[in-house]
This record gives C-alpha cells, sequence and structure tokens, in this order.
C-alpha cells in the first residue's frame, strides 16, 4: 500500500467511524479505515435512543444505505438481521435504593420513575451488543470496498500544503509500514487524541463539571429486577416492563447501570463521582472490591446480582477512571473529530450513539458538500460540538448535583427529557435542518433555566427546600412540557403513545 492516495484516512472502526468511511465509499470516494484493535471486540455504550433512531434511519435514507435502515427499530431489527444480537429498550426506568434496605417503592412510585419511548414493542429502541453491531458495520465498510487495516496506528501526519494532502505514516502490528496520501483526517477514534498531535489538538477537560469514574462488564444470569420488586398486577398498569431499559438504580453517591440483551447477558456498570472511590495504597482500584462493597450497602441491588456471572471482558471487571473529556476544538485544516473522538460527558442519559451519529451526519454533508462552504462549515461544526459537550454536561452534572435525592435527580433528569422531545419532534418535522441544534443546545432561555436550578441544588437542602425547588421548577418548564413530566397525577409513569415517523424507513422491505 505504498504511497495510496485516498480521499479520506479513518482512524478508528467502532460503527461510527465504519459507517462515515462506508458513506464516503459509497459516494465514490476513497477510503482506508484503520484501528489499532480488530474485530470482533468488547466495547461498552450500548443503549440506543429515539434521537439516535431518527438520526440512523435519515443516514439510511439520505446516503441509500437501505442495510442499516432496519437498525432503527428492535423490531425490524430482529427481522432483518436475527443473528445481530441487541436487546429490548422501550424506555429509561429509575429505581431508588436506600442504604441497608431491600427496595421498596409505593403507590405513587416515590421510588421509581418510567418514561416510555415507544408505544409498543416493534417500534422499541435498541440496545446494542456493540461487540456485533460494530463489526456489523465494519463489513459494511469493507464489502463496499473501503480499505481496512486492523492494528494499525498512525505513527507521523504532516499537511503539505503545497499539494494540499496529507502525508501519512501506518505502522501495524505485524511490523508492516504503510505510507499514504489523503485529503482528509478523520478521527473516530473512541478515547479522541489519535491525530491530536498532528493537528493542533489538546485536552480542555477542566472545565467539565461532570467528573466521574465507572467499573463495568457484562454477565449472565442477572435477576429480572422488575419481576422480583412488584407483582404482575403492578407491573400491568406500567406503560412497558421496566427491565426492558435503560436501567438504573440510584444510590446516595451513584448509579448502576443494567442494559438487557436478548442473548441472556446483561451489561451492568457502576458510575460514581471521582471522590467516591476509595483507592488501594498503591493508587490502583481494586475493581472487585469496590463493586462488591456498594453491593453490601445495597440489598436491592445485590439482589438482582445474586448468581449472576461475569463473562465479559475476559481478564475481569474493567476501570474507566475518568469518564468526561474533551479537546480544544473538533475541525480544522482537512481534518475532523467525530464527537467520540472530541469529547464525552458520562453514560448517564445514554446520549453517546445519538451523539456520534450526529457527527457522522454533519461529517458526511460537509465533506460531500459544496467546496465554497467548507471552511464556514467546518468553523460552524467545531463550534457546535464544543457547545453540545457543555450543555450535555450541564444536562448530566445537573441530575449528580441532585443525589441522594431520587426527587431532586428525577427533577433535573426532566430539562434532558424536554430537550430530547424537542429535538425529535424537530427530526419528524425535517431530519436535516435544526433551528435550535443538536438536542436544543440553542435554546437560550431552556439552557438560562437549566442553569438556574443547577445552581440552586446544594446538598444543605432539605425536604421543605426540595419540595418548593421542584414546585418552582414544575411552574417553570410549562411552556416546553407536552407529556406530563413532574406531573403528581402521572405516579412517575410517562406513556409514549404514537409510532416514531422513521418507522416507514425502518420497515422498507429492500433488506
Amino acid at each position: 500500500m505504498e504511497n495510496q492516495r485516498v480521499f479520506a484516512l479513518v482512524v478508528g472502526s467502532g460503527f461510527a467511524g465504519s459507517l462515515i468511511a462506508w458513506i464516503l465509499q459509497k459516494q465514490g470516494r476513497n477510503v482506508i479505515l484503520i484501528d489499532r484493535g480488530s474485530h470482533p471486540r468488547f466495547a461498552i455504550g450500548e443503549s440506543s435512543t429515539p434521537t439516535a433512531d431518527f438520526l440512523l434511519a435519515h443516514l439510511a435514507d439520505r446516503w441509500n444505505l437501505p442495510e442499516i435502515a432496519p437498525l432503527a427499530c428492535w423490531g425490524t431489527w430482529k427481522r432483518a438481521y436475527p443473528e445481530l444480537r441487541c436487546g429490548k429498550k422501550r424506555g429509561f426506568s429509575y429505581y431508588r435504593h436506600v442504604e441497608g434496605e431491600s427496595f421498596q417503592d409505593d403507590t405513587e412510585h416515590r421510588s421509581s420513575l418510567l418514561v416510555a419511548a415507544s408505544s409498543e414493542d416493534l417500534w422499541s429502541d435498541t440496545q446494542w451488543l456493540r461487540q456485533d453491531v460494530d463489526q456489523f458495520f465494519f463489513e459494511g465498510a469493507k464489502k463496499i470496498g473501503v480499505t481496512t487495516i486492523e492494528g494499525g496506528t498512525v505513527s507521523e501526519a504532516v499537511w503539505e500544503a503545497s499539494h494540499h494532502r496529507w502525508r501519512v505514516e501506518i505502522e501495524s502490528t505485524h511490523g508492516e509500514r504503510h505510507s499514504i496520501e489523503a485529503s482528509w483526517l478523520i478521527d473516530a477514534s473512541g478515547g479522541g487524541k489519535a491525530i491530536a498531535q498532528w493537528v493542533g489538538q489538546v485536552e480542555e477537560s477542566q472545565w467539565m463539571e461532570t467528573r466521574t469514574s465507572a467499573v463495568y462488564g457484562h454477565f449472565t444470569d442477572v435477576r429480572s429486577f422488575s419481576s422480583d420488586n412488584y407483582t404482575a398486577e403492578q407491573l400491568k398498569l406500567d406503560p412497558f416492563f421496566g427491565d426492558d431499559a435503560a436501567q438504573h438504580h440510584l444510590f446516595d453517591c451513584g448509579w448502576f447501570w443494567m442494559i438487557r440483551f436478548d442473548h441472556g447477558v446483561t451489561s451492568v456498570g457502576l458510575v460514581q463521582p471521582e471522590s467516591c472511590w476509595r483507592f488501594e495504597a498503591d493508587g490502583k482500584l481494586d475493581c472487585e472490591r469496590a463493586w462488591n462493597g456498594v453491593l453490601d450497602r445495597y440489598p436491592g441491588i445485590a439482589e438482582c446480582m445474586r448468581g449472576a456471572k461475569l463473562v465479559a471482558p475476559e481478564n475481569g471487571l474493567r476501570f474507566q477512571p475518568r469518564l468526561s473529556r474533551c479537546m480544544n476544538r473538533a475541525a480544522g485544516k482537512n481534518w475532523l473529530a467525530l464527537p467520540g473522538a472530541y469529547g464525552f460527558i458520562d453514560p448517564l442519559h445514554s446520549t453517546g450513539i445519538a451523539h456520534s451519529l450526529s457527527g457522522v451526519l454533519r461529517a458526511a454533508e460537509i465533506l460531500l458538500g459544496e467546496p465554497s462552504q467548507l471552511n464556514s462549515r467546518l468553523e460552524t461544526y467545531s463550534n457546535d460540538l464544543a457547545n453540545e459537550i457543555r450543555w450535555l454536561d450541564l444536562l448530566v452534572s445537573g441530575c449528580y448535583r441532585g443525589l441522594p435525592s431520587f426527587e431532586r435527580f428525577v427533577g433535573f433528569g426532566t430539562f434532558y427529557f424536554l430537550a430530547a422531545i424537542a429535538f425529535e419532534k424537530q427530526m419528524s418535522r425535517d431530519p436535516s435542518a435544526w433551528p435550535m441544534g443538536y438536542l436544543q443546545f440553542k435554546d437560550a432561555p431552556l439552557l438560562a433555566l437549566a442553569q438556574e436550578f443547577s445552581r440552586r441544588l446544594n446538598p444543605s437542602l432539605d425536604a421543605c427546600d426540595t419540595r418548593e425547588w421542584i414546585e418552582g421548577l414544575r411552574r417553570a418548564i410549562v411552556p416546553w412540557n407536552q407529556v406530563g413530566l413532574l406531573d403528581p397525577a402521572l405516579a412517575n409513569r410517562l406513556k409514549h403513545t404514537t409510532a416514531p415517523k422513521y418507522a416507514s424507513i425502518a420497515s422498507r422491505q429492500t433488506y
């Protein structure tokens, strides 16, 4: 592959990197896709959302990729690709756990919240088993003609202005070296920094309010939390089965996620602020000790994990010491970073897949669009991503500020749902036009309101203060609140009654 000239070199072959490579190659632009690892491989970031589904369906329609359209809904996914492992996600479920006590709820559901994202199983969101899904996109890109290099890293990249191209050296784990000339560099690496030193990127994360860490793995034999804690009669009244969700088990300073796949495996992760972890004398974290220490304090979660067996990663539970990160810019002269490479906050609101797909959509429009608009669109893209990461940081950090109060956590969480619902309505009208930006980050009154109510949250709020804060929030969000968030009459059970507008694209029998 000596001195091969291509339109783009994409670094990172997760679903986002493979998808942008797939789109560009299908439009007649030669692409090389490299990755330091190989497929299949363990990965997290598994929970999709209606926002992600809208974006995926639009990408399939916009760039004539019927192969990916069925992935926009659980029902069409299962029909088109039964071998591609996934899980059903009907919405978001949240449960409050008290230290030393078994889980208890009441008829007003003051210890739980269910927010439906679909009206029936067929149109459900999907939990992505990333090992399978990433490989699916990688193989799809490869099949269309993308040149792939697994076990490869960029060892040097130099912009040659006189030739208007990047000269790139790639080293592989097999000892091979490749010299490539590329018009574009695209960073799709999950942790970022794959091309940072050559394009002048530096990390700029000190401003971030969300500072959490996680221990996680995949398990078999995780018990059904909903079936164990609610009667069949109670479950019939819910808008969906609480296990078919991005399930959040909240405790004083953090939470466990549980994401269930159809083949009996459950992704489970423990997320806490950095200050809550207890490290060993050598500065390392004993993952099992930290994990079991929390389970020992919260019997309701421990009971769910009783008898569960870790099946991945092979070397045991994995620790990510700092989840939130951000680079100083996302694009420049003939290079750009997709959202996952530019920045990330935390898994709390399941925003990772949707944000990545939004970046793929915008990157494709920039790279395949009108050349005269290139520089301005790159600048807009970089500025927008910076503002989006700040917005997501506020939406997530405010929820952590609400803990240990479940009521305050739920209260501030409404800002995410308000933003997501409004953005999805815009996507249903016109998926290519976002006047208020991704997840409404340009909605200045909503942003100011979230900032105000975040500032008013502090650990010293007593029960009376909390009630006043909630009542003030309920009144303030009326202009945006079309679904009854924080309505006491709904008893923390919110329904979704209509089929999504992207269903017609996902259902086309063209695959």
